[in-house]
């Protein structure tokens, strides 16, 4: 059994190296005005591209160039092209200069639009900053600048880091219909939500008609219910010397997961809980009299990652803790059934995919100890054993999405 879960691992493993990146509907206009259909690669627009991959059809990706590209569409975000001026300095605590002023280089850029009105608002992450531009009517695109920088204190102390909010200087005078005070934007920090929300309320009190992207990007909670396969082994202990393998045998499970999709990084992260019930019997491999009985209730608590997804199938590995709490253990020692009580925590290691809302998933377990004891009566006295059972399962887990 623990070959065929293994095989099944190699086939996810398999799949995932050879399946298509996300590539989502979309479009784009060269410089030319000629607006191309198209299926992008989303995941390329996270670090500035300069060169995007996209298909016209299922077939052979292509490459398209910021050189003769001028806008693109990517589900409901578009990217405009433009040659501005835009600030090289670091936030990483290591590159911080002293020098308060930005490092100006020009550069072309592909730059998202978050508001488009009188005054629009775009948004770059280039070498891993957040980079905000603004226009207003057809004038320049100009960055907001927001920039750290080190403030020596002496010879004997650690240099200040202070912060050049330039932006609300830029808003106050050219994106300030109406009239925010200096104390108010004080309270305008540098980030898209925040940002998009002032370019809103100065639009709409120009008047202007106002379109602007969603920035509440919420988690989304997924709930399935997982019934499966496993493939278990158990050993039992007494007085810490083994005296037993049971029989590899196969058990049913049952359970609810309860995922909650990440709101960064595309929701490609997830929390994951998963409470189930699982049930486990065999018999000794040397001596069939001995016999062990296991149910239990699971609760698995983790992180999930989707590596590839689409709006059909996905492919995600995922680790938990398991927390297992045992309802029935009945282990078999010199003619008694002895009752195994104690509560373990495992470990587990998941890779799964999904289709529709359809899933299966192979769930490698680590080992879980569970402790109890033996009464053997003599004549004379009691005598008390000390009994634990090792166990250890693989299983395949099939999923069905309720919403």
């Amino acid at each position: 059994m623990y070959r065929i879960c293994i095989a099944l691992f190699s086939v996810f493993i398999s799949f995932s190296t050879s399946a298509q990146k996300y590539f989502q509907k979309g479009y784009f206009i060269d410089n030319e005005g000629t607006r191309t259909e198209c299926y992008i690669n989303d995941k390329e627009w996270s670090q500035d591209p300069k060169i995007f991959s996209y298909k016209l059809t299922e077939g052979k990706a292509m490459l398209g160039s910021i050189r003769t590209v001028r806008e693109i569409g990517i589900g409901e975000t578009r990217y405009l092209r433009f040659d501005v001026q835009v600030d090289k300095s670091s936030s990483n605590p290591d590159s911080i200069k002293e020098n308060s002023s930005p490092q100006w280089t020009r550069d072309t850029l592909f730059l998202s639009v978050l508001v488009d009105s009188k005054a629009d608002l775009f948004y770059c992450k280039r070498k891993g900053e957040d980079r905000f531009f603004f226009r207003v009517d057809d004038g320049p695109v100009t960055q907001l600048v927001h920039k750290l920088y080190r403030v020596p204190r002496g010879n004997t102390q650690e240099p200040r880091i202070a912060t050049n909010n330039t932006y609300r200087n830029q808003l106050k005078n050219e994106v300030n219909c109406r009239g925010f005070s200096d104390e108010r934007l004080k309270g305008l920090h540098y980030n898209i939500g925040v940002l998009i929300t002032f370019f809103k309320q100065q639009n709409e009190c120009w008047g202007s008609e106002v379109s602007s992207i969603d920035a509440t990007d919420r988690g989304i909670l997924h709930i399935k219910l997982t019934p499966g396969l496993s493939f278990a082994h158990a050993e039992g202990y007494a007085a810490g010397k083994k005296y037993q393998d049971y029989d590899p045998g196969t058990g049913l499970r049952l359970g609810a997961d309860f995922e909650f999709s990440l709101p960064f990084h595309r929701k490609e992260w997830a929390l994951l809980l998963e409470p189930a019930i699982q049930s486990y019997s065999s018999k000794g491999h040397v001596d069939e009299k001995l016999t062990v009985k296991y149910t239990s209730i699971e609760l698995a608590m983790g992180l999930r990652y989707y590596f590839i997804r689409n709006k059909k199938t996905s492919i995600f590995i995922n680790g938990a803790a398991v927390l297992d709490v045992p309802t029935e253990y009945l282990s078999s020692y010199q003619e008694s059934s002895n009752r195994m009580e104690t509560t373990s925590i495992c470990a587990a290691a998941g890779l799964g995919g999904t289709f529709k809302r359809f899933s299966v998933e192979a769930r490698y377990y680590t080992t879980r100890t569970t402790d109890g004891r033996a009464d053997i009566s003599t004549p004379n006295e009691t005598i008390f054993i000390p009994l634990s059972n090792d166990y250890q399962k693989m299983s395949i887990i099939f999923g069905y999405r309720l919403f």
